[in-house]
């Protein structure tokens, strides 16, 4: 009686396999899409980080001379660096976080710039913009401790509170 009856142990269908994979495949994806988000953010945030470190030592260096233009040098800095660009008591932090900004900074307006870096009335204000490659857009800080993101092709260019005209 036993001989006759045969136990089948059944695996997996093709079909069933290849279901899995896509459904594998699908999660995946949206798994590494929310991953390049979620780094493009984080991107940006240590850019704008660095660049409210360098508005501080732009007031540690107003501090001192009662000016900013040592460090303010009126300037758009490309991609390439920041070498010989400051003065002051605080040229070679400024230098080092302008270096690393610019390295991470998008390029914009068809060129190689990322960072501005300015003064206005005589000296005692200042502006800093860097591009924001991850939003497309600048991140500004002026001497009045606002900052603001501005997109400067929408048609009100750089008249948001911290940037080139409002520091």
């Amino acid at each position: 009686e036993t001989s006759n009856m045969h136990t089948h142990h059944r695996g997996f269908t093709l079909i069933e396999l290849l279901v899995v994979i896509a459904i594998i495949g699908v999660l995946s994806s949206v798994v590494l899409a929310s991953l390049n988000t979620a780094r493009s953010k984080a991107k940006d945030a240590a850019l704008k980080s660095e660049v409210r470190q360098l508005a501080i030592l732009m007031a540690l260096e107003y501090d001192d001379s009662q000016s900013y233009s040592a460090l303010a040098t009126d300037q758009w800095f490309p991609s390439s660096g920041c070498s010989g660009s400051f003065s002051g008591n605080y040229a070679t932090q400024a230098r080092a976080l302008c270096t690393s900004i610019t390295s991470k900074a998008g390029l914009a307006f068809g060129s190689n710039f990322g960072l501005y870096m300015g003064s206005a009335s005589g000296g005692q204000k200042f502006s800093i913009m860097a591009n924001l490659p991850g939003k497309g857009t600048w991140f500004c800080i002026g001497s009045s401790g606002v900052t603001s993101d501005t997109e400067p092709a929408s048609g009100n260019g750089w008249n948001t509170p911290g940037c080139l005209s409002i520091p």
